[in-house]
């Protein structure tokens, strides 16, 4: 932990500000959030220099929100930014917060996911930390789907059960919270009653639905839905004096204690096409950014005309996926160009184009490309030269970081003879000899042991809060697999790589697989190391 003091609580129109550089529009939302979480965290200010002692309060949660409890309910379509706009919240405040998908949850007493794990989780993501983690916030995705769908002959476990669940954390209670290799392996208890609850779902239909009832149309039945045609219609966007009411999504299938319990209910809007233009040019982590350092690496200038980004914005709004299928439009526009990356580089090219036609013939239709270097002399390697072939790619005349990465990308790291269940020593970034640890024979507890002491030596605590609660997610997926986590762990250690930097890296990297983010951060350590180093061309 630090003693150094925290920057002050942020007031609406900054936090506002804050989120306009990373999320285009959704004005709505953001101001709702941001003055659902001013007061929430207001609040926590005032009961620290003016607490209330609970039994002096109506009901004990009271005495730690003096402004009364502040809980969110954020509906919109996928991929229109509900969750990174809680991310950003909780990156800007430097508080921990953790999500969890509400179709996971069952009720309290049967098998499965509960309500306790999520707070497990934010537990992880404070360092385990008790107080860090009762200040944090807790984001349950696809509420929406634990909506009851009527009477039934048994009991409903992963419906109304698991909103009875959700009353008592989102009034406080205490909650013992458990992790490693043993679910019956206690780590504390947290209190749930300064956490911030953050309910998100698509609630496909319900607009229409409260439309109906302004219009004084009723449905049929006890507990009518929408019905097929309109559950697959894609949600519009709601103005701020259309969203629904208790009423609305009572019939929606949820209890009235647990809608009386959202302070704040706002929306986000589904992305137009030009809302998804604007993401490509102006976002920091869209995908354009991604592959424009992918061709940076091999010396190339990636361009995307106006038409092309309308192009890429066109085709992930017809996935329906909103800023999440821009990824994937960008990436099959590139398929062909992607496929001849080294051999262009090799050829000159230092700049490509893409162009409307690109992106719609999904080739190289369209596409531009511009030579200002001469091409290289295609010249068969060493490998090469011994097996009697030609290189598929010709080494070019200016070397780029792809050619230095290509050279160490297939080497067998130092401590392969690990994942064969022998022990092996490397030496660190800094010059320390470092053994690796050999599961074989260990318990959990002395995995943890040992999985807690990396994890302090390349300082995790003073991370920051997103780093530790993917940290803390990576753990609990792995939390029968220890060996993993801590093998992953001791890789970070052996390159004297700190958990923003691995964090970074797997933002960077695109993938889920930890041999694949480890390589990628060795080849953007060279490629910067070769960036400081290299001479202008014609020194």
């Amino acid at each position: 932990m630090t003693n150094q003091k925290p920057a002050p609580l942020p007031t609406p129109r900054e936090i506002v500000a804050f989120l306009d550089r990373y999320v285009y529009g959704q004005e709505l939302a953001k101001r709702d959030l941001a003055v659902a979480v001013y007061r929430h965290y207001l609040g926590l200010g005032y009961h620290h220099l003016h607490p209330l002692a609970a039994d002096k309060a109506p009901v004990r949660a009271t005495a730690h929100a003096p402004f009364g409890k502040q809980h969110i309910l954020l509906m919109g379509p996928t991929g229109s930014g509900k969750t990174y706009l809680i991310r950003l919240i909780a990156e800007l405040l430097g508080v921990p917060w953790t999500f969890i998908a509400a179709t996971s949850l069952v009720q309290t007493g049967y098998v499965g996911t509960r309500i306790e794990t999520a707070i497990g989780t934010l537990y992880q993501a404070a360092g385990r930390d008790r107080a860090a983690a009762e200040r944090g916030i807790v984001l349950i995705d696809e509420v929406d789907k634990i909506a009851s769908h009527g009477r039934s002959s048994g009991p409903d476990v992963s419906g109304e059960g698991v909103q009875q669940a959700l009353l008592s954390v989102l009034d406080g209670r205490v909650v013992q919270v458990s992790t490693g290799g043993s679910s019956d392996y206690v780590m504390g208890e947290v209190d749930t009653a300064s956490i911030l609850f953050v309910c998100a779902g698509a609630f496909v239909g319900l607009d229409e639905q409260a439309r109906r009832r302004r219009r004084g149309e009723a449905g049929i039945g006890f507990g009518a839905r929408p019905g097929a045609g309109s559950a697959r219609r894609v949600p519009t966007a709601v103005a701020g004096t259309d969203l629904p009411d208790t009423e609305d999504l009572v019939r929606f299938g949820f209890i009235p204690e647990l809608v009386g319990r959202f302070a704040t209910i706002s929306a986000t809007q589904a992305l137009t096409v030009d809302d998804l233009v604007s993401v490509l040019e102006s976002a920091e982590e869209s995908a354009l950014p991604r592959q424009q350092r992918l061709f940076e690496v091999h010396g190339i200038d990636l361009q995307f005309t106006p038409g092309a980004l309308r192009a890429v914005a066109e085709e992930a709004c017809a996935l329906g996926t909103g800023a999440r299928g821009l990824n994937r439009a960008v990436l099959r526009s590139l398929a062909d160009v992607d496929f001849r990356l080294p051999e262009l580089a090799a050829e000159g090219v230092t700049r490509v184009t893409v162009t409307a036609a690109t992106v719609r013939g999904g080739s190289a239709a369209g596409l531009k490309v511009a030579r200002t270097r001469p091409p290289a002399v295609r010249r068969p390697g060493r490998r090469a030269r011994r097996k009697g072939v030609a290189d598929h790619a010709p080494r070019s005349a200016c070397r780029t970081v792809a050619e230095d990465l290509r050279a160490v990308a297939l080497l067998q790291p130092e401590a392969a003879a690990v994942e064969a269940g022998t022990a092996a020593a490397a030496t660190t970034a800094d010059g320390e000899v470092f053994t690796y640890t050999d599961p074989r024979g260990l318990t959990p507890e002395q995995i943890r042991k040992r999985l807690d002491a990396v994890k302090k030596s390349l300082k995790f605590g003073r991370s920051m809060v997103s780093a530790k609660t993917w940290w803390a997610t990576f753990e609990e997926e792995n939390k029968d697999r220890l060996h993993v986590v801590l093998r992953t762990a001791e890789e970070m250690r052996m390159r004297d790589c700190g958990l923003d930097e691995f964090f970074r890296t797997y933002m960077d990297a695109n993938t889920e697989n930890i041999k694949a983010m480890l390589l990628y951060l060795d080849f953007r350590r060279a490629r910067d190391a070769w960036e400081r180093n290299r001479k202008p061309v014609g020194e």
